[in-house]
């Protein structure tokens, strides 16, 4: 039996998870998806959080936890970033996790996206 997957849209998250100081920013949210990541981690579950792109790895392992960098938050043309690379390379790491729960929490354009591909993917 496969164990239950979740994935965290916590796109600021890396510095925290991984404690690298390059990334310069920890906030709220960031601790809360953190601090569920690894109690999910430790209840059993495969974790992955959906990350910026920093120059890491775009799959990455942090204390049994999978990052999967999306996309540089200056990436691409202004006025077309939105499309690409934002939403094609979210859809892209969603995939990557293949969960069966996808957790995003802030009030976002991302909200509306996590639920459109939810619903296309049951």
């Amino acid at each position: 039996m496969r164990r239950p997957r979740i994935c965290i849209i916590g796109l600021e998250d890396y510095g925290l998870l991984s404690g690298e100081t390059t990334t310069n920013y920890v906030g709220g949210e960031t601790v809360q998806h953190v601090l569920l990541a690894r109690a999910w981690r430790d209840l059993g579950v495969d974790v992955s959080v959906i990350v910026y792109d920093h120059g890491q790895p775009r799959i990455n392992m942090i204390d049994g936890i999978r990052t999967i960098a999306a996309f540089r938050s200056d990436a691409g043309l202004p006025g077309l970033r939105f499309v690409h690379p934002r939403i094609t390379r979210m859809l892209d790491a969603m995939r990557e996790a293949d969960a069966g729960i996808y957790y995003q929490s802030l009030s976002s354009v991302y909200t509306g996206i996590t639920a459109w591909f939810c619903r296309q993917h049951r």
